[in-house]
């Protein structure tokens, strides 16, 4: 594989993609549910990196079943353009990547750059539509957890819907709080935890599935958290920095957690 077939493929791959990434980086900037999406591109060059040696070492052997791999992406960016959806043109990227390295650089380091590159897949918002329906059902747990949690302690509370009336205001669980995006951001954190400190893939399972738990309970935590306060202190209205500084709070505990799980399955293995 000469520098200029690999130069001219790059320009190539830049030119018909660069369009995307003002969206791509105007979603992570605008909107806090995908803000997390900065940090995925150098997580992803980061796992590279550590394979440096490997990568060294592994001969470059060009592989003609990479160019199916390109032709299946390019056709999916296709489809993405005429249905003017941009999650099928970001997911076609990341085939085309792939099918690149496959093509041009063989078998044995496209296996190496594998995870790396699917694991761009959580920098790309997911299509409205599907948002949405995942969101939905959430809000309506999250709500119902935290008014069990309320009627626990003891405060007085009615939950109807996805709002929980406390005795001088009321708690709207909306689709921001529905704890999707903290079911993303742990999910990505606990794929790249168990992709860093764990070889057996059983370990990873139960990590990502403890990432979607604790997803679920340090947003209805978070609420909780919020709705007492505003019991506590009689507030008429909830403020957005005991929301916000709650939420912060609750990541943070959610990824010491991740890390003491992950610290346990290391010793145990």
């Amino acid at each position: 594989m000469s520098y200029l077939t690999l130069s001219i493929t790059s320009a190539l791959f830049l030119l018909l993609y660069w369009p995307l990434f003002p969206s791509l980086v105007s979603e992570w900037v605008n909107f806090p549910d995908y803000s997390h999406g900065v940090l995925i591109l150098p997580l992803s060059l980061y796992f590279l990196w550590r394979k440096r040696g490997e990568i060294k070492n592994t001969a470059v052997t060009p592989c003609a079943a990479g160019v199916f791999i390109i032709i299946a992406g390019l056709m999916l960016y296709i489809l993405g353009k005429l249905g003017f959806q941009l999650f099928l043109q970001y997911c076609s990227m990341l085939l085309v990547l792939f099918g690149l390295v496959y093509a041009q650089l063989g078998k044995q380091l496209a296996a190496k750059a594998a995870f790396p590159i699917a694991y761009l897949i959580f920098m790309i918002p997911l299509p409205q539509i599907v948002y949405s329906a995942i969101a939905f059902p959430l809000r309506m747990l999250s709500t119902k957890l935290t008014y069990l949690l309320l009627k626990l302690v003891g405060i007085k509370a009615m939950a109807q819907g996805n709002i929980i009336g406390l005795t001088t205001c009321k708690l709207d669980v909306a689709t921001p709080c529905s704890g999707l995006r903290s079911m993303i951001v742990f999910t990505a954190g606990s794929v790249a935890i168990g992709y860093l400190y764990q070889k057996k893939l059983s370990s990873r399972v139960i990590l990502v599935a403890a990432g979607l738990a604790l997803a679920v309970f340090m947003n209805t935590l978070r609420l909780f958290v919020t709705a007492f306060i505003a019991e506590l202190y009689k507030l008429p209205k909830i403020p957005m920095r005991v929301h916000d500084q709650a939420g912060i709070v609750a990541v943070v505990a959610g990824f010491g957690v991740l890390f003491w799980l992950s610290d346990l399955l290391a010793k145990k293995r």
